[in-house]
């Protein structure tokens, strides 16, 4: 999609950041190249928001098993869940699992109806 000053990585990041109990200014939004794709939504009417929440939907889960594989890589034991992991010794925050990481970059995907057009929803 496109970001014309619509608001699109605004919306991306408030949808990351609420699924992770995370200020959307703790989230870097990175609008994708358009390259091996042929159409996507206009900018008019809302459209945009109800095509990029269900990836940004998705790249959130995607983040969170990133971030849990990451705990687990550094000792962090416990279940994961919308602010952190939480063990024996209480909730660890998604903010500082990531202290001294390196970037973790996810994409976010959508699914299409049988005519590969962009759906937002499921019906």
């Amino acid at each position: 999609t496109q970001d014309v000053g619509t608001g699109t990585a605004s919306v991306i990041a408030v949808t990351v950041a609420e699924a992770l109990g995370l200020s959307p200014h703790d989230i870097r939004v990175e609008i994708g190249s358009n390259a091996g794709h042929v159409h996507g939504p206009a900018s008019a009417g809302s459209r945009g928001t109800a095509s990029v929440v269900p990836a940004a939907m998705d790249a959130a889960a995607r983040l969170m098993r990133e971030l849990e594989d990451l705990a687990s890589d550094r000792g962090i034991v416990g279940q994961a869940g919308p602010t952190g992991i939480t063990g024996a010794s209480g909730v660890v925050p998604w903010m500082e699992v990531l202290a001294g990481a390196a970037t973790i970059r996810v994409t976010g995907r959508r699914r299409r109806d049988d005519k590969a057009m962009v759906l937002p929803f499921a019906f």
